[in-house]
């Protein structure tokens, strides 16, 4: 992978960003192979193939499965490098609460997501983290009524991108109340490549400050509790 990002944050916090590329995939079919058994690596998320398994013009479901499989070790493969580079420890592992929130080995929080082609992680010593990494397209154009309110404003597609990212960070955030899109509502916010948009948790009452920016390639958004 290519380490894109890594960045000291307030509080102690860390963030990466990096690629999931395809030396990363061909480590995890590597892996898959049972002469090259590795340990498996925690995570979470998946990204699609974009692309029909080799050998199977059709796309068949069956032959899909390990094509998927090592994309999904790929990301995990991806968060283990990043989260060795920002701490020097390649021997962290990453578990669950039930809520699905993602905890540290070492007792720091932790966020991470994926979208295609890139992972990004953030760490804090001791306060919620949360953070979101989405590719440019205008795929989110099409699902703007399940996520955007009526007394909300995300006219283009890049608002409309950056809304839908910083509610995914505020939901990983706030991981305890289960959020729903409805249940958090932007104030009003200007897209551009860097920013911050104010998320009120309806739920609890309160606003959250996430900080966003945006290239020709992706959108990340991060927020620290």
């Amino acid at each position: 992978m290519q380490i894109l990002d890594i960045r000291h944050l307030p509080g102690g916090a860390l963030l990466a960003v990096g690629t999931i590329d395809s030396s990363d995939v061909a480590d995890c079919a590597n892996a898959a192979d049972p002469k090259n058994a590795a340990e498996p690596v925690d995570s979470s998320g998946t990204v699609a193939p974009a692309n029909a398994a080799p050998g199977n013009p059709s796309g068949t479901k069956a032959n899909r499965k390990p094509v998927r499989r090592n994309f999904r070790e790929a990301e995990r493969t991806a968060v283990r490098k990043l989260l060795a580079e920002i701490t020097g420890d390649n021997t962290l592992k990453i578990s669950y609460e039930e809520s699905g929130r993602p905890l540290l080995s070492d007792g720091r929080q932790i966020s991470i997501s994926h979208t295609r082609g890139y992972a990004a992680v953030i760490i804090s010593p001791d306060k919620a983290v949360g953070i979101d990494i989405e590719y440019q397209s205008d795929r989110v154009g099409r699902i703007t009524s399940k996520f955007i309110r009526d007394d909300e404003q995300a006219a283009d597609i890049l608002s409309q991108l950056l809304l839908w990212s910083a509610k995914e960070t505020v939901f990983k955030l706030f991981s305890s109340d289960k959020l729903e899109y409805f249940e958090m509502k932007s104030h009003p916010f200007e897209a551009g490549p860097k920013g911050t948009i104010e998320i009120e948790n309806l739920k609890r009452n309160i606003v959250q400050q996430v900080f966003f920016e945006s290239n020709k390639d992706y959108v990340l958004t991060y927020a620290i509790g």
